[in-house]
């Protein structure tokens, strides 16, 4: 079945991608990356010649070799090429061929760029204003080494030490929000990407969590006593990448060039530097660089995700217990799709509730415990909830916290004194549900969807055709009845669903010798092309937004460039311009939330 996978190829992902790519970088960049997109890897000259056959001679100039090599510098720079040695190069026998290379693009690479500030504002919440301007100098130069990346966040972050961007640096890297580009080369970048790999310290969903590894995994600090670290300052404005923005840009590329070239000489040399021990005499070690870890930093934005849905449909405290519990989810070992998600016990929960600032101070600490328990059993004991819960037997000695604990019975309640069972006895463990939790943002975000495009009357026919057990195929004279939905309105809504392919039809012939008009004609909803097509109207969607933000703000250039000189009437239009700009930036960012609830994860 074609599913959300097959929509992100879709033509109009492409469109999307391309347009992101010209807002990003400039049309040099646009013009290179949709040829990858569109006809896969290819080598340098199959790129000159594809971009030169989709030159239109009447507007733009042909790419010559220097664009075509900076555009794909820019694009490997800041992750969205990969670079593979060509098919024929190992049995050339030139030595020219054996270094050729054929660059390939991922067209949700270049989507992801949209989720850039719901991952700075994640960062920001959780972990601080110069963590949150650490990973956004990651985001803008692509790939960073920790000093450059410190003396950015010093240049826009005034009286604050070294000392400070530092340890909030490495705790990026030990929540591994940041992690160590391929290849890497130092003795220090070599350990990291090996770390990187085991499972990943917990990530709090709601809260910031303190490291304690941070000043073990950090270099010796520079010393800076003349600063201070500051609070949460005002909005900086930052301005776009794009061709223009050469300055910024070489700085970027001279840390970097040494990693990011796909020479395989210089590959085999790195290599060569990183197995040489510590005391034998070698070249220069390279700093390592750094770029943002994406699966990480997804999953941190599906945490908040269901939290605040737990916290709307229930309420605060199950949301922070359904935050602790994702902590013990992580991304799966080894890399791939999906998820390892880790059982825990009683007191651990109850521990991590107490440091993420959960429990209220000055609280009874056993009435706290019985207010835990009945939230885990509420969740675990619904038949959408959203945890797990397993007993198994307890092969620890009994250690009580003082206030009389007693044996866990099959069938009966959690005991609220007990901090670990005795030896022999049932030992109760929760865990998230992650399939269930999926299941949950994916319904909340087809409603909200289904609700804004068709409105009230178009998500309750959806509803009744999707949730009927067994499934329904109605016609409409029923839905219309069921639904209370006057015939006219709930006609245009449901064929604009069939228009849209949210809602199919199926002709039954009343029999072989009448017409088509006097045939039953069902409706009814394929769950296995719905997200599909939910995720083609997002993208559509989020193209046409930004097409319209880039016309608004054409059309309020000429009044921006005289702000200090404009009558009463140009301000209001001003001010009137402005509110539809963030309105319509607002929309986008929010519609790529969809993108990443249908995302298989």
């Amino acid at each position: 079945a074609w599913g959300p996978l097959e929509a992100m190829e879709s033509d109009m992902a492409l469109h999307l991608a391309s347009d992101i790519l010209e807002d990003h970088f400039g049309g040099a960049v646009e013009r290179v990356g949709t040829v990858l997109l569109r006809r896969g890897a290819l080598s340098v000259q199959e790129i000159m010649r594809f971009t030169t056959e989709q030159t239109d001679r009447m507007s733009q100039e042909p790419l010559r070799f220097q664009h075509v090599r900076n555009a794909l510098l820019t694009l490997v720079q800041h992750g969205l090429v990969t670079v593979k040695p060509h098919p024929q190069a190992a049995n050339s026998g030139d030595d020219l061929r054996k270094m050729m290379q054929v660059y390939s693009m991922d067209v949700e690479d270049v989507i992801i760029r949209l989720r850039f500030p719901k991952f700075v504002e994640y960062c920001f919440v959780s972990y601080g204003d110069i963590a949150a301007e650490l990973l956004m100098t990651t985001l803008k130069f692509g790939g960073v080494t920790a000093e450059f990346a410190v003396a950015e966040t010093k240049r826009a972050i005034t009286n604050v030490s070294n000392d400070e961007v530092h340890q909030d640096f490495w705790k990026l890297v030990d929540k591994r929000l940041i992690c160590p580009a391929e290849p890497c080369t130092g003795a220090r970048g070599l350990a990291l990407a090996c770390g990187s790999a085991s499972p990943a310290p917990p990530i709090a969903a709601c809260a910031a969590s303190s490291s304690s590894s941070v000043a073990a995994a950090s270099p010796p600090p520079l010393m800076d006593s003349n600063g201070s670290r500051l609070g949460n300052g005002a909005k900086r404005k930052r301005s776009p990448l794009n061709d223009d923005d050469e300055s910024e840009e070489g700085q970027a590329s001279t840390q970097v060039v040494a990693m990011s070239t796909p020479l395989q000489d210089g590959v085999q040399e790195a290599q060569d530097q990183v197995v040489k021990p510590f005391g034998a005499p070698q070249q220069a070690e390279l700093a390592p660089v750094f770029r943002f870890n994406r699966p990480v930093l997804d999953l941190c934005v599906r945490k908040n995700m269901i939290c605040r849905l737990v916290e709307e449909r229930v309420n605060s405290h199950a949301a922070q217990v359904v935050a602790t519990l994702l902590t013990g989810v992580q991304p799966r070992h080894g890399g791939g799709r999906g998820v390892d998600v880790a059982f825990m016990k009683f007191q651990q929960i109850n521990g991590l509730m107490n440091e993420l600032g959960f429990h209220q101070a000055g609280r009874d600490p056993e009435r706290q415990k019985d207010k835990l328990f009945k939230v885990l059993d509420l969740l675990a004991a619904h038949k959408d909830g959203l945890v797990k819960r397993r007993s198994l037997q307890s092969s620890a000695p009994p250690i009580s916290d003082g206030g009389g604990s007693r044996p866990l019975r099959r069938g009966a309640a959690a005991p609220t004194s007990a901090l670990q069972q005795p030896q022999g006895e049932l030992v109760s463990e929760w865990c998230l549900d992650w399939q269930r939790a999926r299941k949950l943002l994916v319904d909340a975000a087809t409603s909200q969807l289904i609700r804004d495009q068709f409105g009230i009357a178009g998500l309750r026919m959806f509803n009744l055709l999707s949730e009927a057990n067994p499934p329904q195929r109605l016609e409409e004279w029923q839905i219309f009845s069921i639904c209370m939905v006057p015939p006219a309105e709930g006609r245009e809504a449901l064929n604009e669903m069939v228009r849209r392919a949210i809602v199919n039809w199926q002709e039954v012939p009343r029999n072989s010798s009448l017409p088509l008009v006097a045939s039953y004609w069902l409706y009814y909803v394929d769950h296995r092309r719905l997200e599909s097509a939910l995720v083609w109207n997002v993208l559509q969607a989020i193209l046409n937004l930004r097409v319209r933000f880039r016309q608004e703000m054409a059309n309020g250039a000429a009044l921006e460039s005289r702000a200090g000189s404009l009558t009463k009437r140009e301000k209001h239009m001003l001010r009137a311009g402005r509110r539809v700009e963030d309105i319509l930036e607002r929309s986008y960012l929010v519609l790529d939330a969809g993108l990443l609830v249908f995302k298989e994860f």
